[in-house]
């Protein structure tokens, strides 16, 4: 009977080993997958850049942005017209973060699980949240936090004052404008109960137009913020806000916000 007992376990300790090896080299698979999914489309925009500099230097016009026929900026058309939903490109040095980032105002999650070709990724993509406007004051983009370093995964590094200090700038360019920010301030955050009084649904923001709400949320992002960055904001900049999961609690959220560098 003894020994009964003893193979009964033995076996289902061999099965959970395979089905966790097997769910393991999946979970691998997929991950490098859509990774160089990814780094493809990344590839193809640095090959469009040099060719827009080419250009650029030719024409000694090295300070002004290349647009393609179609009124897209150079170094994006080619992805654009492989995708439609895609609205802009985000950048962040030091990082990985650099991905196309997508737009679907009808369904805003509509990337949350799918790639640049709108086919099941598990990282999903970069996207905009609702209400967004290529002539508005203000952008949120979503990402998950890829425990792989990948999508917003890097977006971590910001609750290091050190890390905000050696990378300031935040690139977000459109379609049709080429832009900088500087990073406003980081903190912690969740969803928020119904109940829960007295907290900052940052999420809730998808339009900064006026003055009053504008000033509210700058005041609350720099009240919860983990550090002074020493960058201010007043009503008439434009502002990115970058959001991601985080697990410091149940459905918790880490945020990066920043400020449209001015002239």
């Amino acid at each position: 009977m003894k020994n009964k007992i003893i193979y009964i376990l033995l076996t289902i300790f061999i099965l959970v080993f395979i089905i966790s090896g097997s769910l393991l080299i999946r979970d691998l698979y997929r991950s490098k997958k859509e990774d160089s999914a990814n780094k493809e489309l990344s590839k193809i925009v640095q090959e469009a850049q040099k060719e827009k500099e080419d250009i650029q230097e030719a024409d000694n016009k090295e300070e002004e942005p290349i647009y393609a026929e179609s009124g897209i900026l150079y170094q994006y058309d080619k992805l654009w017209q492989k995708n439609h939903d895609m609205a802009g490109w985000l950048h962040i040095d030091g990082t990985n973060i650099d991905y196309p980032v997508m737009y679907t105002p009808k369904s805003p999650e509509y990337y949350l699980r799918r790639g640049f070709n709108k086919k099941y990724a598990f990282s999903g993509s970069l996207f905009l949240g609702e209400g967004w406007s290529e002539k508005g004051n203000y952008a949120v983009i979503y990402g998950h936090h890829m425990k792989d370093g990948t999508m917003f995964g890097p977006l971590y590094q910001y609750k290091a004052k050190k890390f905000a200090s050696e990378h300031p700038i935040i690139r977000f360019d459109t379609l049709y404008t080429e832009n900088e920010y500087e990073v406003l301030g980081a903190f912690y955050s969740k969803i928020y109960g119904i109940n829960e009084k007295g907290v900052f649904r940052y999420y809730q923001y998808n339009d900064l137009s006026d003055p009053e709400v504008f000033n509210e949320f700058i005041t609350q992002v720099k009240s919860y913020s983990l550090y002074d960055t020493g960058v201010t904001a007043k009503y008439g900049d434009k502002i990115l806000t970058l959001s991601t999961c985080s697990y410091h609690t149940d459905n918790g959220r880490f945020v990066v916000v920043a400020r449209k560098k001015r002239d």
